[in-house]
């Protein structure tokens, strides 16, 4: 481990009695900043140096890099002093800083590595777990420093193994206790580690059980150490992935994840089981903290959610989180089903939720001004596999007594164009039993043809609408032989509605009138996309466009 240092000693108490100043400036040089410089700096630069230097002599013959030298002091520190305690102290927290590091830069390959071998499942989860992470980077450190006497990097690396394991899995324990015995609690696991650890390397490396001196040099050192171990693994841990978002544009997910509580909420609950489910399968994804920063194994978030999950109101900031965690979980999924070439079925939920996130499915509603602004549907207008729609206040009736008409001589735009349009009240208006009116949607349904970047992978939709149950069980189907939304739909849906009841029924504006479900396309669409005569209607007859 590398917390071990130079436990030799020229200063002692009685040198701070005799000469406050100089004597406490002096011992606390001699017996904090040294074995922390050395623990903390010239320990792990030099492993560095070994890693660097071992390449360049291979490839140019030469050293690339000069070690620092260890502070070596000439008298030994008694047993169990407050100098002993002192350096152990300061060397055991001093190394905190390294092992971190170590861990960020495993965990960082790793990911790479997974990504780059397009790992999913039981492996994926063993090489992205963070537990891998931080006892790769401390086996990595401890093979890497200088080997000192009674040592071996086989030692070392199983060493530092064995401590950092050990730890981890007790602190899994710890994590019940109360918080006021947390530190305390760590400080023994970490001791019992790293006597544990000390043991295993003098095994390997001289075949012998460590003496007591040894062994308690371990356990001090190593108790300090791990107590503070999992505060920086949080903190630093943070710092870091907060700089790489800003340098690189994108973070892990799992960083991602923790720092805007994409996890459970309030009560407890998942925020999205898909997400659960596909971050453990792949746990290497990545997510783009700003516009642009896309890649094979990164999801892209637009601005607009990015800024909602920070937003200052606490409701705001909740409802984003419950938002991204299902659309993050949907990616997910869609990148694993890439992977394995899996074709998307019918959306669920949240996979409408996603598509309308990317902009595969837009849904917009008039405001008061009759200007049409897109939204994400309400909860209750969300069910497993299908939105709803609302009756809009404009219905089509033919005029009683109208002129049968010839469908081969009069095309049947021309024949609906003679048909008047009228506004209901908020009275509604009863339909007799057989009669057939043209209603439509108070949604806009647009179903964009693609490809677009934003969709990561995922193909085009078309929709499917049909009555609500509720409606379809008194007798009132919405459509005759014509459920299709193709592709490229930008319109308000025309409903032709039939009451086959044998009793009048009132129908009202803003009632909830169908359903609709998605499917995707086996491909993008290729070619001349040509409008169909209704494309863009906002009426029952849908002939606005030939108006223009």
């Amino acid at each position: 481990m590398i917390y071990e240092n130079d436990r030799n000693a020229s200063l002692s108490i009685s040198d701070l009695i005799d000469r406050p100043a100089q004597g406490a400036l002096s011992w606390l040089t001699e017996h904090v900043l040294s074995p922390a410089y050395n623990s903390g700096v010239v320990t792990p630069f030099n492993a560095l140096t070994n890693a660097v230097n071992f390449g360049s002599n291979r490839l140019a013959g030469t050293d690339a890099l000069p070690k620092l030298e260890l502070v070596v002091r000439e008298k030994e520190a008694r047993f169990a002093s407050i100098e002993w305690v002192a350096e152990h102290a300061s060397a055991g927290l001093a190394a905190v800083i390294p092992y971190v590091l170590a861990g960020k830069v495993a965990g960082s390959v790793l990911n790479q590595t997974s990504n780059a071998l397009a790992l999913d499942g039981r492996l994926a989860r063993v090489v992205g777990s963070a537990t891998t992470h931080v006892v790769v980077g401390a086996m990595t450190l401890d093979g890497l420093r200088d080997v000192q006497p009674g040592e071996s990097r086989i030692g070392n690396m199983l060493s530092g193994a064995t401590a950092f394991g050990m730890f981890i899995a007790g602190n899994r324990v710890l994590k019940d206790i109360r918080a006021s015995y947390l530190t305390a609690g760590r400080f023994a696991l970490g001791a019992a580690a790293s006597a544990s650890a000390q043991t295993v390397s003098d095994v390997v490396s001289i075949g012998a059980l460590p003496d007591a001196n040894r062994l308690l040099s371990a356990m001090t050192s190593g108790g300090f150490m791990f107590a503070a171990l999992a505060p920086a693994q949080h903190y630093i841990g943070r710092a870091i992935d907060k700089a790489e978002a800003k340098v690189v544009g994108s973070t892990t997910l799992q960083s991602f994840a923790v720092e805007h509580n994409l996890g459970v909420t309030a009560s407890g609950a998942p925020r999205s089981q898909v997400l659960d489910l596909f971050s453990k399968e792949l746990p290497s994804m990545r997510v783009a903290t700003r516009a642009g920063s896309v890649g094979k194994n990164t999801i892209a978030l637009d601005n607009e959610l990015l800024a909602r999950l920070n937003s200052s109101s606490p409701v705001e900031r909740d409802a984003a989180r419950n938002e991204t965690a299902r659309y993050l979980g949907e990616q997910l999924a869609a990148k694993y089903r890439s992977r394995h070439g899996i074709s998307e079925a019918t959306l669920t939920n949240t996979g409408i939720e996603a598509a309308i996130r990317q902009g595969r499915l837009k849904i917009l509603v008039s405001d008061k001004d009759g200007v049409e602004r897109p939204l994400m549907p309400a909860p209750e207008n969300i069910g497993n596999n299908a939105i709803d729609v609302h009756l809009g206040a404009e219905v089509v009736r033919v005029p009683k007594g109208a002129i049968p008409a010839d469908l081969c001589a009069t095309p049947p735009k021309e024949l609906i164009a003679r048909w008047p349009t009228e506004v209901m009240s908020d009275k509604g208006i009863v339909l007799q039993p057989g009669e057939f009116i043209l209603g439509i949607t108070t949604e806009r349904i647009v179903l964009p043809s693609g490809p677009d970047p934003k969709w990561n992978g995922n193909l085009p939709l078309l929709g499917e609408i049909n009555s609500k149950s509720s409606v379809a069980r008194v007798g009132l189907p919405i459509h005759q032989t014509a459920p299709v939304l193709n592709n490229g739909t930008n319109n308000r849906i025309t409903l032709e509605i039939v009451n086959v009841n044998p009793t009048p029924l009132t129908l009202y504006p803003g009632m909830k009138i169908g359903s609709i479900v998605f499917r995707p396309l086996s491909g993008y669409p290729e070619g001349s996309q040509q409008p169909s005569h209704f494309s863009g209607q906002s009426t029952p007859t849908g002939l606005k466009m030939e108006g223009k």
